[in-house]
């Protein structure tokens, strides 16, 4: 994302590192590909719970959750980690969520919270993400 800034800003990604979710998951890894893609002035990491933003309310343009949602467990727990997603998100901003599973869950708890233009849509050849069938969800707050 940080690659594709447009005007001055900066990108935040966040993570728990927990490598049981994704192989080779660590912040110097991710530090070093955020060095390596030529993007460090406008991009950080932090290690942060999408369950527990360390973040202001409405303090972001744009909200992204790629394929990570789906790994907070229990379940439950995915509307807490939306509900904070969209304490951060700034009036009007936009929140994208790619993933695999309990996309409609989502799309129906963004509609409960009032969101406007929830959308979903297949991801990749034929809605697959390598061999997983992928849902991208896009709502304006």
């Amino acid at each position: 994302m940080a690659g594709k800034l447009q005007r001055p800003g900066k990108v935040v990604g966040i993570d728990l590192w927990k490598s049981a979710d994704q192989s080779s998951n660590s912040l110097t890894a991710t530090q070093q590909n955020i060095e390596a893609a030529g993007v460090s002035n406008v991009a950080e990491i932090k290690t942060a719970d999408m369950t527990k933003l360390p973040f202001d309310d409405e303090s972001f343009d744009y909200v992204f959750a790629s394929l990570a949602i789906h790994n907070v467990k229990p379940r439950a727990q995915c509307e807490l980690a939306l509900r904070e997603a969209l304490r951060v998100l700034k009036p009007a901003g936009y929140l994208v969520i790619i993933d695999l599973e309990h996309v409609g869950e989502f799309k129906r708890y963004l509609n409960e919270q009032n969101c406007r233009q929830v959308s979903v849509k297949r991801a990749g050849f034929n809605g697959l993400w390598g061999w997983l069938p992928t849902r991208i969800l896009v709502a304006e707050k």
